[in-house]
């Protein structure tokens, strides 16, 4: 059995990675899960740029110790964002609802050991979900990272993702080279949130970041590896999905010049040109004291406790 399976922690136990990241007291995704979901409506603006680790999908909220606190704000406040992790579902009809139809099927193999189950751990620490929440089957994750999304819903059309890495989930090589890789983008993304003026190094963490992405597909997506591919050559089996890139990136030289020769000349600005990015690096530093709490809230009034 893998130990990828489970993956719960008690209260008075902590799970730390490499670079600190602790879990507290939560109840993770099960095994179980094939699929999440998550809707939202600006797919077609984020979802079709260059399809490197930064047009991975982020919340606002990357503690490095992530506690019932953490996952208590991101449920019950809903007017501001600042409080919020990435929202995924299970239930695929409350993704299109999220995203008015559009939405994206994500793989949770590689990153299931970091994503928690929202009503699981509410259960285990004894608070209650309003009704209206329930049916939500509501997962969170600090990131996701576009390796893991199988396909894009836009309204009735499905678009596969090239991009998309198949993973087993006995490929404990392949996980665990995706933990170090997850973990260094949550690095990066929080230098880049809580540190606004060290754009020198986040930028040095960036272009690191970019190859070591670009070494995952090398290794883990086969003799396929889409980044080695011109957009002609993709165009032939995801049609869709190129065209969408090709109408966002404006010149790019379809013949010759590969994905991955793509990624390495724009990885500086990434950030820069992607519409989450913009958001990442405008916002002001986290303060709990000036969220906009339950008690605010009338969609959440005191009803978690």
């Amino acid at each position: 059995m893998s130990k990828y399976k489970t993956c719960f922690f008690s209260p008075n136990q902590s799970s730390e990675t490499i670079h600190g990241v602790k879990f507290i007291g939560m109840m993770n995704s099960s095994c179980d899960i094939p699929e999440l979901y998550r809707g939202f409506g600006d797919i077609s603006t984020t979802m079709f740029a260059l399809p490197t680790i930064c047009l991975g999908l982020f919340g606002h909220r990357l503690p490095e110790r992530v506690t019932m606190e953490d996952i208590r704000l991101h449920k019950t406040t809903n007017i501001t964002d600042d409080a919020h992790m990435v929202s995924l579902t299970t239930n695929k009809q409350v993704a299109k609802d999220w995203g008015n139809k559009n939405y994206i099927t994500l793989d949770p193999v590689l990153f299931r050991q970091y994503v928690i189950d929202v009503h699981k751990t509410y259960t285990y620490h004894h608070y209650n979900l309003p009704g209206r929440m329930e049916r939500e089957a509501e997962h969170v994750a600090l990131a996701v990272l576009f390796c893991s999304v199988k396909s894009i819903t836009i309204g009735d059309t499905d678009i596969k993702n090239p991009f998309y890495v198949a993973i087993d989930e006995h490929n404990e090589e392949a996980i665990q080279a995706f933990e170090n890789l997850y973990l260094d983008y949550l690095t990066l993304l929080r230098t880049l949130r809580e540190q606004p003026g060290q754009a020198e190094e986040a930028s040095g963490l960036l272009v690191e970041f970019v190859e070591t992405y670009l070494s995952f597909y090398d290794k883990f997506a086969g003799p396929d590896n889409p980044f080695d591919k011109t957009a002609d050559e993709l165009l032939i089996h995801y049609p869709e999905f190129v065209t969408r890139f090709l109408q966002q990136a404006g010149h790019v030289d379809c013949q010759t010049v590969t994905f991955k020769e793509l990624a390495r000349t724009s990885n500086k600005n990434l950030i820069e040109n992607h519409a989450y990015g913009r958001t990442l690096t405008q916002a002001t530093p986290f303060n709990p004291s000036q969220i906009v709490t339950c008690y605010d809230d009338p969609w959440s009034y005191s009803t978690y406790e």
